[in-house]
């Protein structure tokens, strides 16, 4: 019984853990550099407390999640998140540069971003992104903002490769919505 035990806990032990990162997703129709005319700061993503965790979460019910044991982040989830926000907003909006904050160096900012993160994880199949989003002048007055949400299908809710492919098409299509909205908001 106890050999059955131990070979038991080695076994589990022993399985390999696979990491994973957000990826950008690319534009439709990037803007030219020469058309690049904004500089955007892109505060840090506040995300919420029970993503802040190197396993990958879903839910299996509205009220319960599941810890990836085996399947993890490659590096901690709202640097991740910040970093591909970032890039694909640099893909879709006409900035020169987009810049996380804070800053280290003094280059001014045409437009500040800010988002929170109410819910992103899988359940059944889908992902679901809901986040709040504002955009702010130099001055700091707010000039749009508005609730985010989407769902990407996954075809297979226990497929982690899947389920991290949708989330970057989810963030993408967040980028998209800002990116729509900093460009009304664009000086001419």
């Amino acid at each position: 019984m106890l050999l059955l035990v131990l070979t038991a806990a080695a076994c589990s032990s022993n399985a390999p853990t696979r990491f994973y990162a957000l990826t950008p997703v690319a534009a439709a129709k990037p803007a030219s550099v020469l058309d690049r005319k904004l500089t955007l700061g892109l505060e840090t993503v506040v995300i919420p407390g029970y993503l802040d965790r190197p396993q990958i979460v879903t839910r299996e019910t509205p009220e319960r999640f599941v810890l990836g044991e085996f399947d993890q982040w490659a590096e901690p989830f709202q640097g991740l998140v910040t970093r591909i926000l970032a890039e694909d907003l640099y893909q879709r909006t006409n900035a020169k540069e987009v810049t996380i904050l804070p800053q280290s160096r003094g280059t001014p900012l045409d437009r500040v971003v800010e988002v929170v993160v109410l819910r992103f994880d899988a359940e059944g199949g889908a992902v679901i992104l809901k986040a709040d989003w504002s955009i702010f002048d130099r001055n700091e007055k707010e000039l749009a903002g508005g609730r985010f949400e989407t769902q990407s299908p996954i075809s297979s809710s226990g497929d982690y490769a899947m389920i991290v492919a949708a989330m970057s098409e989810a963030l993408g299509r967040l980028a998209q919505e800002i990116a729509q909205a900093a460009a009304a908001k664009a000086p001419r």
